[in-house]
């Protein structure tokens, strides 16, 4: 007879008589097993919010390499364009002839609005703002720039008011800084430039199922996850691609990424993270969030933390 059992007495059962035994299986219910579903609630929220942090960490590995990366694309299209504009903006500019436009869609370049809108007209200096819109789509790797995401007339002063053309989504447009910019915009950048592709020397980015692409799609599971919850697997699956980024290697072996600064501490902070080493302090981890403009990520974990409070009431209730 078992009495006073809990949780951790289900399971199977021998018994021994000699060359004789007898053997069954236990199974707790009733009261415990609403418990027992309380413990996998939580401990599932518990996983996603881990994933929430490998998110953050994955994204400050990334910010001092963006940051390089950013000037250095900036300095390499300005230097190879000689004169400069500050006087264009996005609704005069017409950057080329519309059946010149080097762009994959052309619908989201400045030449196809020019009917809707007001006459646009070519940049006065020396065509500066054309030849950049033109690098800028050329850079591309499936030349489709989010110019929503830009302002033409700070082209020539400011590195990330052109590095934002190569986010997929719109919302980037002001950003100043890669502590400013998620995740997702990260990867996106690291994705669609070909410059960031060069500095990384002979790196296999395809935008489909590099490294990079795969962090994002584990994001977008994360992120998107209608019940904040993570199985075990799903959330090492999750940390193991987001290390990938981070330990990318190229054709020789070499591991580019690992030398930035910030990188091996991103590394050490996700293995712990992996290993259920680091306490969960949800109101400094928000703060953080805010501050490294992970705004997307803040909301999803106040709703969580909203969701898993109310899997606490519908339990006890």
């Amino acid at each position: 007879m078992l009495t006073n059992i809990t949780l951790h007495d289900e399971g199977e059962y021998t018994v021994d008589f000699g060359k004789v035994s007898s053997k069954t299986t236990v199974i707790v219910q009733g009261e415990l097993d609403i418990l027992h579903r309380k413990q996998m609630a939580q401990e599932l929220y518990r996983n996603w919010v881990r994933g929430a942090l490998a998110l953050k960490y994955l994204k400050r590995g990334l910010e001092d390499f963006s940051d390089k990366a950013v000037k250095k694309q900036h300095k390499y299209l300005i230097e190879r364009l000689g004169n400069i504009c500050n006087t264009c903006t996005d609704e005069s500019l017409l950057p080329h002839k519309p059946d010149k436009c080097p762009c994959q869609n052309k619908q989201q370049c400045f030449c196809y609005l020019r009917k809707k809108q007001k006459p646009r007209q070519m940049c006065p200096n020396g065509g500066f703002c054309g030849k950049m819109c033109d690098r800028i789509v050329c850079n591309h790797r499936f030349r489709t720039p989010l110019f929503t995401n830009t302002d033409v007339q700070r082209w020539s002063s400011d590195p990330w008011i052109v590095a934002t053309c190569f986010i997929n989504t719109p919302g980037y447009k002001g950003k100043q800084s890669a502590k400013e910019v998620d995740c997702s915009g990260l990867l996106s950048l690291c994705i669609n430039s070909m410059f960031i592709e060069m500095m990384l020397g002979k790196v296999i980015i395809d935008g489909k199922r590099d490294a990079f692409a795969q962090a994002r799609e584990a994001r977008n599971d994360i992120l998107h996850n209608p019940n904040y919850e993570l199985s075990d697997g799903k959330l090492n699956k999750c940390i193991k691609m987001f290390k990938e980024v981070l330990e990318i290697k190229d054709k020789n072996g070499n591991t580019p990424l690992k030398k930035e600064p910030g990188v091996e501490k991103a590394l050490l902070l996700l293995d712990k993270v992996q290993r259920n080493q680091i306490e969960i302090n949800l109101e400094h981890e928000v703060k953080e969030l805010r501050e490294h403009g992970m705004s997307s990520l803040e909301d999803k974990y106040q709703t969580a933390k909203q969701q898993a409070n109310f899997i606490t009431y519908a339990f006890e209730f």
